[in-house]
């Protein structure tokens, strides 16, 4: 198998992966929020979460997705 190289610079700065994977991870707890306050149904394995439990997953605790309408 070969080995990638990337390089990412946005407006002169440089972005490493972990810096993207953060940038990507506020992104969606953003979104995840303001969709819960929109009136969306924000649920992760059967349960509806709160702002508090969007917040307390963490990076690690992998994407979310709103809820398909009913």
């Amino acid at each position: 198998m070969s080995k990638s190289a990337y390089d990412c610079s946005i407006d002169g700065q440089d972005y490493s992966l972990e810096l993207l994977a953060a940038v990507r991870y506020h992104r969606d707890l953003h979104v995840l929020h303001e969709m819960g306050r929109a009136g969306a149904n924000v649920v992760h394995d059967g349960k509806t979460l709160s702002d508090d439990d969007i917040q307390a997953r963490g990076p690690q605790g992998g994407r979310l997705r709103p809820a398909p309408p009913a």
